[in-house]
């Protein structure tokens, strides 16, 4: 995956944790629209779909999941280390 932010990683780690883009949007101050279109730009640039997206809920595909267990640690570790250094 070439040019993906920390801030759309985060926010896929979100989505998949709150299975709703709609709670997730809300959760990050983001439209819905705008979260589905980051989604969709890291799906396209990974070239495989990462949710899968009903109307009343979003849950990980196999591949995403895969992407999850290696993502979460990271990302709250990167965002532990920003937090502190904030201190």
């Amino acid at each position: 995956m070439r040019n993906v932010r920390f801030a759309e990683l985060f926010e896929f780690m979100v989505v998949a944790d709150q299975h709703s883009f709609t709670r997730a949007a809300a959760l990050l101050g983001i439209s819905t629209a705008t979260l589905g279109e980051t989604i969709r730009a890291i799906e396209d640039r990974a070239g495989l779909r990462l949710l899968d997206r009903t109307r009343r809920s979003v849950a990980p595909t196999p591949a995403g999941e895969r992407l999850l267990e290696r993502l979460r640690p990271l990302l709250r570790g990167l965002q532990s280390a920003l937090e502190e250094v904030q201190r």
